[in-house]
């Protein structure tokens, strides 16, 4: 089964993995935590070791529900996440999967999510194609075929099968890690939209101009009783008119 290294949801919605041979909820297969992101508390820091911070452990959250004998893998279903950055790791697979859940809404059929900052795109399919169940039966001539059951295919999903006698030059294994880590990277690239938001920002320790800064204390001066005397008169030297 191929993994999407970054999954991206939004608030309420319940996610589901599949996931190979397991029976059972155990620590030594599953494990799923909450991370402190830089971007919830509006702060960035240049080293990556923030963003190890473990917040909480949803392990007794999880739950995984079994398909039956007739499907090769089992179900872990996660809960209800609220906005935040969540770690799944399938340890035994080796897989670890990075979920950030958004406060937000699908737009135009789950190809984007909306939010109150931004619109960007989500490109990792949240429902994955897998084999629900492989078998070989023998012909009567003497031959085998097999039989290959698929689960949330697609009309565009192909299925590929080699095989050899001998050890190949490349091996095919090589091949499906390629084409593994292209879905990562694609998955892991997300167009994003900014809105232009006009709002009132209080900064502080701002220079203002002098006219601003003569205009505001006037404005805000405290009052005093001033100069009582009489008022000057147009005429501020007078002269009488008298005889000599």
């Amino acid at each position: 089964m191929t993994y999407p290294s970054q999954v991206d949801c939004v608030e309420g919605e319940s996610l589901e993995f599949p996931v190979s041979g397991l029976k059972k909820k155990n620590r030594k297969g599953l494990s799923l935590i909450k991370l402190w992101s830089p971007s919830q508390s509006g702060q960035s820091f240049g080293s990556s070791s923030s963003a190890n911070i473990v917040l909480e452990d949803l392990f007794e959250k999880l739950e995984v529900v079994s398909q039956g004998a007739d499907c090769d893998y089992g179900i872990v279903r996660l809960p209800k996440l609220a906005d935040g950055t969540y770690r799944l790791k399938l340890k035994k697979m080796d897989k670890t999967i990075t979920i950030t859940v958004h406060r937000g809404q699908y737009w135009d059929q789950d190809s984007f999510i909306l939010k109150k900052s931004c619109l960007f795109e989500n490109r990792a399919p949240l429902r994955m194609v897998k084999i629900q169940k492989a078998s070989v039966t023998n012909n009567e001539d003497g031959t085998q075929k097999v039989h290959v059951k698929l689960a949330d295919a697609g009309p565009q999903c192909r299925i590929h099968a080699y095989a050899c006698h001998f050890l190949p030059t490349a091996p095919g294994y090589m091949f499906l890690s390629l084409a593994q880590k292209i879905l990562e990277s694609g998955s892991s690239n997300k167009t994003v939209f900014p809105f232009a938001q006009w709002k009132n920002i209080l900064m502080s320790n701002r220079e203002l101009s002098d006219e601003f800064r003569y205009v505001f204390d006037r404005k805000y001066a405290d009052r005093a009783l001033g100069n009582t005397l009489e008022r000057p008169k147009l005429l501020l030297k007078r002269n009488f008119i008298q005889t000599t």
